[in-house]
């Protein structure tokens, strides 16, 4: 459904109904994972993201954003914090003014830095800020928050 709509909002107005309704549902919490699965599971969300981006819906992207936030702390491996970063930076696209989108992205960054679990997922989250530090301009200080907070997990 989520991808089939992703692809639906690059092409025609959602309209506010299927918004409201596509923030109500990401804003649910998730059922609790059984015990031994501990997935993080928000693989659909970066449709969602695409959805917000292609929308200009600020208030789902941010809905995303307390999402992906509440769900960091179930992070446990290499490929969820892939999925954590990707979704944020989907997400993030929604904001057309470079100051705006600066203030959200760092914000999420920093959060995600500050709720992972310290250890190896922390260095492998600020493996990640550096592979992004090589696409965004530097003299933004986007992610200067992130790293600090992530380096010092570490």
């Amino acid at each position: 459904m989520w991808s089939a709509l992703a692809y639906l909002s690059q092409h025609f107005d959602l309209g506010p109904e299927i918004l409201r309704k596509a923030r109500e549902i990401v804003l649910n919490p998730a059922p609790v994972a059984e015990e031994g699965n501990q997935e993080v599971g928000l693989g659909y969300m970066e449709y969602v993201g695409l959805i917000a981006s292609a929308q200009h819906d600020i208030e789902l992207a941010q809905a995303i954003g307390d999402k992906v936030l509440a769900s960091v702390s179930a992070v446990q491996s290499d490929s969820d914090v892939a999925t954590v970063i990707s979704i944020l930076l989907v997400a993030s696209a929604v904001f057309e003014d470079d100051d705006a989108w600066v203030e959200w992205i760092e914000n999420q960054l920093a959060e995600v830095a500050m709720r992972l679990p310290a250890g190896d997922l922390s260095g492998i989250f600020l493996r990640y800020l550096h592979e992004i530090k090589k696409v965004v301009k530097l003299n933004m200080g986007v992610l200067s928050r992130a790293e600090a907070f992530a380096a010092s997990a570490v």
